[in-house]
């Protein structure tokens, strides 16, 4: 039935889809993976990492296939997703936001703080902790258990401890370039994630109020539903797809 390209969240890498594959591929869907560049051990320089390296790389293996796709970006994916709609226009049918950032062209990730608040809305997201490497050249992952692993059982923690990893920096602070006519004429979704603490509730409808998508659907979940409620995920992206006419 339909494509979907998953583009995985700050810290982690294409291994975090593991558990949502076999859902998708019970449902008829097929899936295309990639890992950006720099991220979960790649070895790609920092310093070549920039969102326009990642939306490129999304963009090439999209225009390697013969049908139109649906793009998912979870977390800070949906910086990339949002770039690589933009580049890849002729073949998404649709964007899909995983308690994702969704922000308007001209922003970068870094200035989204700024931007919620000079619009009026509280970020929300202060007690997520920041720190970099001594060169300045990656985000440092927080303590995966404190953050992520809400929901994990013991076997998917010890799976998942052993993969997150630093997070080049670069790309938070380029500026998405977007336009009405490509990026603009594609369907949007947002899934939103009501247990969230990573993306709160109240930021990711912030978000989504400033940037009205098609469609929001909701799943009572924290932050990684694409590990802990896979099936239930799998039920919404297949209900998109249909939606979208993939």
């Amino acid at each position: 039935m339909a494509k979907f390209v998953l583009i995985h969240g700050m810290f982690h890498g294409a291994w975090c889809w593991d558990r949502l594959l076999p859902e998708l591929a019970a449902r008829g869907h097929g899936t295309i993976v990639p890992n950006l560049a720099g991220c979960a051990g790649d070895p790609t320089p920092a310093t070549d990492c920039t969102l326009e390296r990642w939306a490129g790389d999304v963009a090439a293996l999209i225009a390697a296939q013969d049908e139109p796709v649906i793009v998912v970006g979870h977390s800070r994916g949906g910086l990339v997703a949002s770039q690589v709609a933009e580049n890849a226009a002729e073949q998404v049918a649709a964007s899909v936001y995983l308690a994702a950032v969704l922000i308007p062209g001209g922003t970068a990730m870094g200035g989204m703080a700024d931007l919620l608040e000079q619009s009026g809305y509280t970020y929300g997201m202060a007690d997520f902790p920041v720190a970099f490497s001594a060169d300045g050249l990656y985000l440092l992952p927080p303590d995966a258990d404190a953050w992520f692993h809400e929901g994990y059982s013991a076997a998917d923690r010890a799976w998942s401890q052993a993969r997150v990893a630093p997070e080049p920096a670069l790309a938070l602070g380029a500026p998405l370039r977007l336009s009405a006519e490509r990026y603009g004429r594609i369907p949007r979704f947002y899934i939103e994630t009501v247990q969230d603490r990573i993306m709160p509730l109240a930021t990711q409808r912030a978000l989504v109020a400033l940037n009205p998508p098609v469609e929001v659907l909701t799943l009572d979940t924290g932050h990684m539903p694409i590990v802990t409620h896979p099936a239930e995920l799998a039920d919404m992206l297949d209900a998109i797809a249909r939606r979208a006419e993939v």
